[in-house]
């Protein structure tokens, strides 16, 4: 069963008359809120979002609630927007002087909080990029502008509580960005010159990271995911069913439908085939399974499911949760010929993520496959895997000594994935000589404006979205046809939305 809607001709062409229809209602308007960016803005936020928006409008009206309600998570949810920029030739995004024309195996979407420690084969923690979604073959300086723009949007949201704090750490955002250009360049210039790749194993001084290692420290031995998330009633462990966190009620986990449960151990034979560290079948038995809500930014409309599956003894304690999750195209494509890297998305997603960590202390039971005929992403759910928050920028963390410490750890962390293929490697020597040609300097100057200005647009951008949401609708006007409703299985799936 391909879980799928249906696509037509006049649906495209309806589609492409809603777009034509806000961008024109926004070009005549009096209302100087709606200019040319904003037709832009939001013509582009309804292509990207058109697939999830034809059969899970719920999932996206909640994406773009949750969007409206932060500037950060406003970023996060579009990153098309950002490639659609640096594509059409805005200059925050587009321009650079330095071997503009060069690939990399790059995140794409690499801002902060795609950043987080993730347990090895060795069950010790490192410090990687963790989503690898929107990974592609992109020029260099989309990603650097990218992780250097979200620095700076960051500071927006640090610090809650403390107006005088969150000034200060705003203002020490275009040197943190400095920060994180120049140790990126350092970095690409080591690895240029032969450097071995080092896996960070500690925040190496900076607060926030060691932040992520001690709390994840404490849950990687407390195995606190299986208290979180689950319950033992009679002798068996079963998910919770509803809010698991009464703090995050609208995070939910729900009755997966049989269709998609009943596909999942064919999907956990082929997935455990590609693990590189062997287990036996009987580890991906299946215990328990639900459907995920509420996780999420950009991905938040796509299908999520945890599975509880045996692990390696009948023991309670060693049982492992698995998260399944669909995956879409990169938003990159396209970007300079031939512009199709990857025979599916599922292969894009796997070895780029492989790529990127790049050695046999990856997370070991990551991979892709397709379920349902959607590709996914399977990856442990471990409390131990923390992701890097901005929100979390507070106190000895939303300190401007602890944003530096932070943005230089980041910035050689993104090389270090920019230099993990022998392209990679050739793309870092075309920079550097085109820096060594003029000078650190002006290759810093050029990227940290460039993206403290592009953190000015996204949140001119971020007011213009919640204006038009208001005005428009919880869709940003478009209207589901009819014909776009699933076959019956399909909505099993797609339409079971926090129980509606």
């Amino acid at each position: 069963m391909r879980a799928t809607s249906r696509r037509s001709n006049a649906h495209a062409a309806r589609v492409a008359g809603v777009a034509l229809a806000l961008s024109a209602s926004a070009t005549v308007s009096c209302d100087p809120a709606l200019d040319a960016r904003d037709a832009w803005l939001v013509s582009t936020i309804v292509r990207a979002e058109l697939p999830w928006m034809r059969a899970r409008p719920t999932l996206v009206a909640r994406k773009f609630e949750r969007m409206a309600a932060s500037v950060f998570d406003f970023y996060r949810g579009t990153y098309p927007a950002y490639a659609r920029d640096a594509l059409e030739g805005t200059p925050s995004a587009a321009r650079t002087e330095f071997a503009p024309g060069a690939l990399v195996p790059g995140i794409g979407d690499a801002h902060p909080e795609n950043v987080g420690v993730l347990l090895g084969a060795d069950d010790a923690l490192g410090l990687e990029f963790n989503d690898f979604d929107a990974a592609d073959r992109v020029p260099y300086y989309w990603d650097l502008r990218r992780l250097a723009a979200g620095i700076v949007v960051a500071t927006r949201v640090s610090n809650a509580g403390d107006d005088g704090a969150r000034a200060t750490l705003i203002a020490a955002a275009p040197a943190a960005t400095r920060t994180a250009i120049a140790s990126y360049l350092d970095a690409l210039r080591a690895h240029a010159n032969g450097a071995t790749p080092e896996r960070r194993t500690s925040g190496q001084g900076a607060p926030p990271l060691e932040d992520l290692f001690r709390r994840g420290n404490r849950d990687r031995v407390a195995r606190a995911e299986l208290a979180g998330l689950t319950v033992v009633r009679d002798g068996q462990r079963r998910f919770i069913r509803g809010a698991p966190d009464p703090e995050a009620p609208t995070e939910t986990l729900e009755e997966l439908p049989a269709v998609a449960r009943e596909a999942l151990p064919s999907l956990f034979e082929r997935y455990r085939l590609r693990l590189a560290v062997s287990r036996e079948p009987a580890f991906f038995s299946v215990l328990d399974a639900v459907r995920q809500f509420g996780s999420g930014v950009a991905s938040m409309p796509r299908i999520r499911a945890l599975v509880l599956v045996r692990g390696p003894t009948d023991a309670l304690e060693d049982d492992v949760i698995l998260e399944v999750k669909e995956l879409g195209d990169s938003g990159a494509p396209g970007t300079l010929l031939p512009g199709v890297w990857a025979d599916s998305v599922a292969s894009r997603v796997r070895n780029n993520a492989y790529t990127a960590w790049g050695s046999a202390e990856r997370e070991p039971l990551w991979s892709s496959d397709e379920w349902l005929g959607l590709p996914v992403q399977i990856r442990a759910e471990r409390e131990a895997h923390k992701t890097l928050r901005a929100v979390r920028l507070t106190g000895a963390n939303g300190t401007p000594a602890a944003l530096d410490a932070t943005a230089r750890v980041l910035g050689a962390l993104l090389a270090r994935v920019h230099c993990s293929t022998p392209e990679g490697l050739a793309t870092a020597s075309a920079i550097v000589r085109a820096v060594d040609a003029r000078s650190d300097e002006a290759f810093v100057s050029e990227h940290s404006d460039a993206a403290v200005s592009y953190a000015a647009l996204v949140e001119r951008d971020w007011s213009a979205f919640r204006v038009a949401l208001r005005e428009r609708g919880p869709l940003l006007g478009f209207v589901n046809d009819p014909e776009d409703a699933p076959s019956t299985d399909a909505r099993a799936l797609f339409l079971a939305e926090g129980g509606r």
